[in-house]
C-alpha cells in the first residue's frame, strides 16, 4: 500500500512540472500579445491647414491674438517637421495627436525596434521655459501596445536616436522656441519669431508669437562699445 502512494507522489512531480511550463507559456503569449498588439488609433490624423495660414500667424504676430491649431492640423505639422527630419524608427505618416485639457497631449505612432513593430501611445505635458527660451514636453505615461511601461526606461533606450534638434534630459524633451528669421553669416540670430505660449486643451493648441531681436540689440550694444573704444 506504501508502495503505492510513493508512486503515485512520484508520478504527480513531472505533472506539476508540466503544468508549470504550460501556464508561464500561456502567460508568455498572452503578454507578447499585450505588447504587439494595435489598442486602435489615438487622436486626429492629419487635417489640412486654414488657407493663407503664414499670413494669419503673421497677422496674429502683429494683433497679439493667438494663433489656432486643431489636433489634426497639429498633426499635419508634426508630421512635416518628422519629413524634414526624419527619425528612422518612426513612422511619422501614421502619427496621431490627442489634447487635452491642462497642457496634455498623447501622441500615438507606430514604431519599429530592432526589426520589430510597435504601436506606442505616449503622453506629454507641454511647457515654455522662458528663461532659457525652450518648449518642453514632460513624457509622463508611455504605452507599448496595451501595456504599460516605464518612461523612464523608454528614455533612456531613446536617447541616442533622437532628432538633432531635440535635447532630452531624463523623461523630458526639449526643443527651441525661436524660429530664426534673420541671421548673420551662419550662426548668429539677429532676429527671431519666437513662441511666447503654447496653451493646449480639448479644442487643440494655441500659440502666441512675438519677434525677439535681442541678437539686433546685442549687435548694436557691441557696435557701440567698439566705437567708444576706437575714438577713446
Amino acid at each position: 500500500m506504501n508502495e503505492n502512494r510513493e508512486t503515485k507522489k512520484r508520478g504527480w512531480g513531472p505533472a506539476v512540472l508540466a503544468a508549470a511550463v504550460l501556464l508561464l507559456l500561456a502567460a508568455a503569449l498572452v503578454f507578447a500579445g499585450l505588447l504587439f498588439s494595435d489598442p486602435g488609433e489615438r487622436g486626429e490624423g492629419p487635417e489640412p491647414l486654414p488657407e493663407n495660414a503664414a499670413w494669419t500667424a503673421a497677422g496674429c504676430v502683429l494683433t497679439g491674438e493667438s494663433f489656432e491649431l486643431t489636433e489634426g492640423q497639429l498633426c499635419t505639422v508634426l508630421a512635416a517637421g518628422l519629413r524634414e527630419h526624419p527619425v528612422s524608427w518612426l513612422d511619422g505618416e501614421a502619427l496621431r495627436v490627442e489634447a487635452a485639457e491642462n497642457q496634455r497631449l498623447t501622441i500615438y505612432a507606430p514604431v519599429t525596434w530592432n526589426g520589430m513593430r510597435f504601436h506606442v501611445a505616449a503622453e506629454l505635458e507641454v511647457a515654455r521655459q522662458a528663461q532659457d527660451k525652450r518648449l518642453s514636453a514632460a513624457v509622463t505615461s508611455v504605452t507599448v501596445g496595451r501595456v504599460p511601461v516605464p518612461p523612464a526606461w523608454v528614455m533612456d533606450r531613446l536617447a541616442g536616436s533622437l532628432p538633432d534638434a531635440v535635447e532630452a534630459e531624463g523623461t523630458t524633451l526639449r526643443v527651441s522656441s525661436e524660429l530664426p528669421l534673420l541671421l548673420l553669416g551662419e550662426e548668429r540670430t539677429l532676429a527671431a519669431l519666437e513662441v511666447r505660449e503654447a496653451a493646449v486643451s480639448s479644442e487643440g493648441v494655441a500659440l502666441s508669437f512675438a519677434v525677439n531681436a535681442d541678437g539686433t540689440a546685442d549687435l548694436i550694444e557691441e557696435g557701440l562699445d567698439w566705437l567708444q573704444a576706437f575714438l577713446g
